[in-house]
């Protein structure tokens, strides 16, 4: 009848090897730091000539050595991590132009760091709800529009959160046209999370086939992203210095930040795509400019902030070529983020 079961389990292991210098960090174990990880996945699904659906589940536990200053020397720092994902997803054909779409999951992440100076565990979990629907209105012309229901929550044996949950709804509509030398697209979203006004974003793309296998690509789009639960809540702490590990201490060195807003952005894109069968390159230059960019705090790396204005621009270029029944891609990108309004770079961003 069309039903596929595909099912997996992974085992990785590594021993890990000492990368600290105990003469600048001479509070770190110089132990050897491994890690573990185990994966279990299954998957579902039957296509039949008007319904296609898939039932997919996986569960990952990972632990994790690390070295921590704050702590006994001879202490194996280690933490706890398993992620689990169940999603449901269907395809429906009303009509031969006419496509219903239909998406369940639920997401759990948590964390549990259970051996080290300071313990802690957080717990994390999504449960989203996504309807859609495709329509063809003539033989090159596609209208799409759907809706996107999101449910968060947040707990910890060892953190007071303030606020342990929060929702957010979007919904979206878009139009493409697919013609033998233009293919036009246009979507239209808006994204309405608790605690913060709707914001309205949108993507419009052109390409233009010069030849059969070249093309000219240019685009421009808005973003938009909201503060995680941490970002926002993570409750502040103090440390005094430690005279034992040269520790300077520092003032609320961990926390959230309220006051975080969400940060928005727009990019512009141009370039060109050129391939066949066995080959594709693909160049473009891009341009990101951020509003209220959520980053690390310069004179704070455990704290975020809004930076007011920020931007990137660089190239990509990407090439793929096919050998024999593989293939090999290579990919390399040059860019400049940076803080506008200090004209510095912004912090953990290469610039290659």
């Amino acid at each position: 009848n069309g039903i596929q079961i595909k099912a997996g389990l992974e085992r990785f292991r590594t021993s890990g090897f000492n990368a600290i210098r105990q003469d600048q960090r001479p509070g770190t174990n110089p132990d050897r730091d491994g890690s573990k990880r185990d994966v279990a996945q299954v998957q579902i699904s039957q296509k039949k000539e008007d319904l296609r659906w898939s039932l997919s589940m996986a569960e990952t536990r990972l632990l994790s050595q690390y070295d921590s200053e704050f702590g006994p020397v001879n202490q194996a720092d280690e933490s706890k991590y398993k992620l689990r994902h169940t999603a449901f997803s269907s395809e429906y054909d009303l009509s031969k132009d006419t496509q219903f779409q239909l998406g369940l999951g639920r997401y759990i992440d948590n964390l549990d760091a259970y051996l080290t100076s300071d313990p802690y565990a957080v717990f994390n979990s999504k449960d989203q709800l996504r309807l859609g629907i495709n329509h063809r209105i003539a033989q090159q012309h596609t209208l799409t529009a759907g809706y996107e229901k999101t449910w968060q929550a947040i707990a910890s044996p060892t953190t007071a959160y303030t606020q342990t949950s929060r929702t957010g709804q979007a919904i979206r509509a878009g139009y493409q046209f697919n013609g033998e030398q233009h293919v036009v697209q246009l979507n239209v979203r808006q994204d309405d999370y608790q605690g913060f006004a709707a914001a309205n974003t949108y993507y419009a793309g052109y390409q233009y086939f010069v030849l059969p296998n070249l093309r000219l690509l240019v685009s421009q789009s808005t973003g938009f992203s909201v503060p995680t639960f941490n970002d926002l809540y993570y409750p502040a702490k103090t440390y005094a210095p430690d005279p034992v590990y040269g520790y300077p201490g520092c003032f609320m060195c961990y926390g959230g930040n309220v006051n975080l807003k969400p940060d928005t952005s727009r990019s512009n894109e141009a370039g060109f795509q050129w391939g066949d069968e066995r080959q594709t390159l693909r160049v473009v230059a891009f341009r990101n400019k951020y509003s209220n960019l959520i980053a690390d705090n310069p004179d704070n790396p455990f704290n975020r902030i809004n930076i007011g204005a920020a931007s990137n621009l660089g190239q990509e270029i990407t090439y793929k070529k096919m050998i024999q029944d593989g293939a090999v891609r290579l990919t390399w990108v040059h860019q400049n983020p940076k803080d506008d309004a200090s004209n510095t770079a912004l912090l953990k961003r290469a610039a290659h």
